[in-house]
């Protein structure tokens, strides 16, 4: 699967924007600190200030023997954020930002700043959009970072075991042969682009992914539309792949597709989240998908 460092990283850094407790424990701590450099006045304040600093700057006292675990960590989180601390001639503390620019000191900007970063990757907005479906985007993540346990990883742990695809029966599978170089899964995708405006799309998921972040999610419902056909796809591919593998059920090319063309997400979101501006094309795109022959019955 992932590993819990990664998981842990924003949406935009492949990640699923989750919290290591630990790390976010230091960060709400922080705020302890701050106000005791800021020496905002509190009964707190007044006995940190009496017992522990004794007059003295809390940026520049050591650990004593007797210290608490809990001034350790304080001391220990001070040092981490000093590079961050700015005083003004005034007085003023302001909070310095991985872009070196000054802000009022805020949990959710020390966080932004101290958390272990990575690269930006492009596939973002094609999986994480305002209109995404839960389960298709969980898988769809998986697959386009090859997280999914397809039978080329399986046989590392399995060297001995004879491995062939399910749906075509072929080969053994594996991520780019599932995702969609398999002729079951390849034709799931060539009947569901048939309901797509931009029908040029690959074959190959990678590929498709770089066509669709071309062009902004937005309002736009050919855009919006793209994200959800292709997150459905691999979706279902998947669970097909699966059902075949361990439950011994099978359905047809059609009836696959189907799924992902007719299924409730796809129809809900898309009416839901369709603007004035997006009538006319909706109308079309809504009627060559369903067979309506009159665009004005809508």
């Amino acid at each position: 699967m992932v590993a819990w460092k990664m998981i842990c990283r924003p949406k935009k850094q492949r990640g699923l924007s989750l919290r290591p407790l630990k790390e976010w424990n230091d960060v709400l701590l922080m705020k302890q600190v701050w106000k005791i450099i800021s020496q905002k006045e509190s009964n707190w304040w007044n006995w940190v200030n009496v017992v522990k600093l004794k007059g003295r700057d809390v940026m520049d006292i050591g650990q004593e023997a007797n210290d608490s675990r809990g001034w350790r960590q304080i001391l220990r989180l001070r040092d981490a954020m000093k590079t961050h601390v700015h005083k003004d001639n005034d007085g003023t503390l302001w909070w310095v930002t991985g872009e070196n620019k000054l802000k009022p000191y805020s949990t959710g900007q020390a966080w932004k700043d101290l958390r272990s970063n990575a690269a930006n990757v492009g596939w973002c907005d094609v999986i994480w959009f305002p209109q995404y479906t839960p389960k298709h985007a969980f898988i769809c993540w998986l697959a386009v970072q090859q997280r999914l346990a397809t039978q080329d990883r399986l046989k590392i742990w399995y060297p001995n075991e004879v491995f062939i695809c399910s749906l075509c029966g072929k080969q053994e599978d594996s991520h780019s042969h599932l995702f969609f170089k398999c002729d079951f899964s390849c034709q799931v995708w060539e009947n569901t682009k048939k309901m797509l405006v931009y029908k040029g799309l690959h074959n190959e998921l990678g590929l498709i992914i770089k066509d669709i972040a071309r062009y902004p999610a937005g309002k736009d419902i050919r855009n919006i539309l793209n994200r959800i056909a292709i997150t459905a796809t691999v979706y279902y591919v998947w669970m097909e792949r699966n059902k075949r593998q361990f439950m011994k059920m099978k359905k047809s090319v059609d009836a696959v597709s189907q799924e992902v063309v007719i299924c409730s997400d796809l129809r809900t979101k898309i009416m839901l989240h369709m603007t004035c501006a997006d009538v006319p094309s909706f109308s079309i795109l809504y009627c060559e998908l369903y067979a309506i022959g009159d665009a004005s019955l809508l």
